[in-house]
């Protein structure tokens, strides 16, 4: 199991030595605890809250909101249901002294009614703190996010403004920059560093062909990098070897993954794998990273074929030994649909190395990776 170096990990050395010794360091670190430990994991470093199922956007490729998306079949009640802000404060305070990184997300995660003063509760203990939005609502809110010192924006763009638009709804592009604009302004006059934005686009078949204008937008903006990525999809066989399996082996739906069944249609494969290759070899403003970082071969047989699996990475998803996930409604998760544990009943840390947390790092550890896994970016982070 123990892989240490890899194409990937020596392309990261090149592009930043320091960053990448720091992270193999605690990559070799959770791979000897993955081996060794018998399910159980260190305190997590990224803790993600996704406050809210609820959007504003029905984005065509949204595992939750798309064509396929599971919320949206969803009850009124399970979109209504959220976490109060006292119990989520409670979870900040007995998590804040081991540091981890704290990611808010959605739905857009400014429906949320309380996300400011989640933030700023994060922010008092001194916790990074990234915001992956739609964009759709930032311009109201710029001024705040500066001066409460968020660390990060992930924002979503999808293209050229008709492309973007045609993908989530009329005049979102503009709104999208306007509010990353306005963040601008506001660290501008405020002579603030932070939050740094990043944009990330994802690759499908209703954009690939408009690349090189993403990249135009992204460097006539003030941002720290862009991140292409690949499309998150599975088959119906897909899901159905997933589905099977979670059932028989955890009692649970893979109700998640249901969301990402689909096709993209009508894409040249060949004509993105020219167009990646171009835009690797040229000189860029900003960073540019493509995720997972595939190569040729890999992606033409990630778009073309049911079934996919990476030759140039582990193929060993050590996310549930890093990485926890809290749902709107306070179910605590390692991964698609599988739940450890409720907030509202226990505590964060009890939740992290409990019984069911384990039994769930044991059968992914003695498996190496779900049917579904090659399809997720999380399967390619570590």
């Amino acid at each position: 199991m123990l892989k240490i170096f890899s194409r990937n990990a020596l392309n990261k050395f090149i592009r930043n030595p320091r960053h990448a010794i720091v992270t193999g360091k605690d990559k070799v670190i959770t791979q000897m605890i993955a081996a060794c430990s018998d399910g159980y994991s260190l305190f997590a470093k990224n803790v993600t809250f996704f406050l809210t199922y609820r959007c504003n956007l029905k984005c065509d490729v949204c595992g939750q909101w798309g064509i396929t998306g599971y919320v949206n079949k969803f009850s009124r009640a399970e979109l209504q249901d959220e976490v109060d802000i006292k119990t989520l404060k409670r979870i900040i305070d007995e998590i804040s002294p081991h540091r981890p990184q704290i990611t808010m997300c959605g739905g857009e995660v400014l429906l949320y009614k309380d996300w400011f003063e989640f933030l700023t509760y994060v922010k008092s203990k001194g916790l990074q703190c990234v915001l992956t939005t739609n964009g759709t609502m930032i311009e109201m809110n710029a001024e705040r996010l500066v001066e409460v010192g968020l660390d990060k924006i992930s924002f979503s763009l999808d293209g050229p403004e008709r492309i973007h638009d045609m993908a989530r709804g009329d005049n979102v592009f503009q709104r999208v920059l306007r509010g990353l604009k306005s963040v601008n302004q506001y660290k501008s006059q405020n002579k603030r560093k932070v939050p740094v934005i990043e944009i990330g686009c994802t690759i499908s078949d209703q954009n690939y062909r408009y690349l090189d204008e993403v990249i135009d937008i992204a460097e006539s903006l003030e941002v720290s990098c862009l991140i292409f990525l690949h499309l998150i999809f599975i088959s119906e066989n897909e899901f159905t070897r997933q589905s099977r399996l979670f059932h028989e082996v955890f009692q649970t739906e893979s109700i998640h993954w249901s969301g990402y069944r689909y096709h993209p249609t009508g894409m040249d494969v060949e004509y993105l794998i020219k167009k990646i290759e171009a835009i690797n070899q040229n000189r860029h403003k900003i960073p540019i990273v493509f995720h997972p970082n595939f190569t040729e071969k890999e992606i033409r047989n990630y778009y073309l074929n049911s079934f996919f699996l990476s030759t140039s990475y582990k193929n060993f998803c050590l996310s549930p030994w890093t990485s926890v996930y809290v749902l709107p409604n306070g179910d605590v998760s390692p991964c698609s649909s599988f739940v450890a544990g409720n907030i509202r009943k226990d505590s964060f840390k009890n939740i992290l190395n409990n019984r069911k947390f384990r039994y769930f790092r044991n059968e992914l550890k003695r498996r190496k990776f779900f049917p579904v896994c090659p399809r997720c970016c999380e399967f390619y982070k570590y």
